[in-house]
C-alpha cells in the first residue's frame, strides 16, 4: 500500500537554534560597505545607459507631448 505525502507523518519537527531565530544585528566591515557600493554604482550606470524600450520611450514622448500642450494653453 502507497502512503501519500498528504498522509506521511515526519512527527514533531523542533523549532531551530535560537540564534536562527533571534539574529543579532548584521553589520559590514568598512571595505565590504566600499565594495558593495562600488558595485552597486556600476550596475546603476550600466542600467542608467541601457536605452528604454521602445513601448516605454513612446509613453513618455506621449506624456512630455501632453504636458507641452498644458504649458501652451497656460501660456496662450
Amino acid at each position: 500500500m502507497r502512503t501519500s505525502v498528504a498522509q506521511a507523518s515526519y512527527g514533531i519537527v523542533p523549532p531551530p537554534p535560537r540564534s536562527v531565530r533571534e539574529p543579532k544585528t548584521a553589520s559590514l566591515s568598512r571595505m565590504d560597505r566600499n565594495h558593495l557600493g562600488e558595485r552597486l554604482r556600476a550596475m546603476y550606470d550600466a542600467l542608467r545607459d541601457e536605452p528604454l524600450p521602445q513601448r516605454l520611450q513612446d509613453v513618455v514622448n506621449h506624456l512630455e507631448s501632453i504636458q507641452n500642450r498644458g504649458v501652451l494653453m497656460e501660456l496662450g
